[in-house]
């Protein structure tokens, strides 16, 4: 387990769990805009916490979803999220490859995520994501022009901002849009394809 998984299974999580509660109706708008578009039947969250996203993605009556999923570290989070009955299992990052199968879902997605991943995982990370996709990937980050470590909370190796639209590109993905994330704090959302087989 790396130190960033630790951070965020342990007291960390459960910290920021209490800390950044979301308002998911505030959300709701954002889903509305994206989805409707393209129509994705099975989604996946990766870091999904205690599940806003999800709930916000759940009350759409527009888009006909089939399995609408989440997995994170965080036990308390996870709890949370099984209140609510959504469909959230205990996953890192790292390994949702290994937990998912390849093409699995129509749309996989982060929010805050990829923030947090240390630089020698963020390939693997962001790998596995495009692999367990079948048709998108969408990441709501932080954004940089390059590589920029930002201290959290008086702590350093937590927290990286960066261009992921440009890595996701790098990694044979193709962007659809980028814009502001609205709803979400100062984060930009980048929507990319894959090449269909």
């Amino acid at each position: 387990m790396s130190r960033q998984e630790a951070f965020w299974e342990g007291q960390g999580g459960d910290a920021y769990l209490e800390r950044n509660r979301v308002a998911w109706s505030e959300r709701v708008p954002f889903f509305a805009d994206l989805l409707p578009k393209f129509q994705p039947i099975d989604l996946l969250e990766v870091g999904c916490n205690a599940g806003w996203n999800l709930l916000a993605i759940r009350s759409l009556k527009a888009v006909p979803f089939g399995r609408l999923c989440g997995c994170d570290v965080n036990d308390k989070a996870i709890a949370e999220a099984h209140s609510s009955n959504l469909a959230v299992q205990k996953c890192a990052a790292i390994d949702v490859l290994a937990h998912y199968g390849t093409r699995e879902f129509d749309l996989v997605f982060t929010a805050g995520l990829l923030i947090h991943v240390a630089p020698e995982d963020l390939y693997r990370v962001m790998s596995g994501i495009k692999q367990v996709s079948r048709r998108w990937v969408l990441a709501v980050e932080y954004e940089a022009p390059w590589e920029t470590e930002i201290v959290y909370r008086g702590e350093k190796g937590l927290l990286w901002k960066r261009d992921f639209g440009r890595i996701y590109e790098a990694m044979d993905l193709k962007l659809v849009e980028k814009w502001e994330a609205v709803g979400f704090d100062r984060c930009t959302a980048w929507l990319l394809s894959k090449e269909q087989p």
